[in-house]
């Protein structure tokens, strides 16, 4: 992200739902942009298309990088190799979803940080 920013420790509830904003945060972030991995089969923290946030930038380039890189370096240990890539910012998301989707983004990206977490 351009600016650094302190960030409480996240929790996320059965539900996945993230206890913090990134924007109330870090006031210089005006726009999220969420890096997300399609992959075959549900698995724990897709959404119900089965796209799973793994990464968040604050501007479109930054956003592209880190979801090339994603593609091609994430496996997930029981599906495997992703089958699709895309950014999306949480206006988008929001539109198509409401809150509830915005929350369900937030939660997967913890979710599938501890799942690349416990695999390296």
């Amino acid at each position: 992200m351009r600016g650094w920013c302190h960030l409480p420790a996240a929790r996320a509830t059965g539900r996945n739902v993230v206890d913090h904003r990134l924007t109330r945060y870090c006031p210089n972030v005006r726009q999220v942009f969420y890096v997300q991995l399609l992959f075959s089969k549900q698995v724990r923290g897709t959404d119900g298309d089965g796209w799973a946030t793994v990464a968040l930038a604050d501007d479109p380039p930054a956003a592209f990088r880190r979801a090339a890189r994603a593609y091609g370096d994430f496996e997930h240990p029981s599906v495997g190799r992703p089958t699709g890539v895309r950014v999306v910012d949480e206006r988008a998301i929001r539109r198509a979803s409401g809150e509830d989707g915005v929350h369900q983004a937030e939660g997967s990206l913890l979710i599938m940080a501890e799942l690349f977490a416990n695999t390296v």
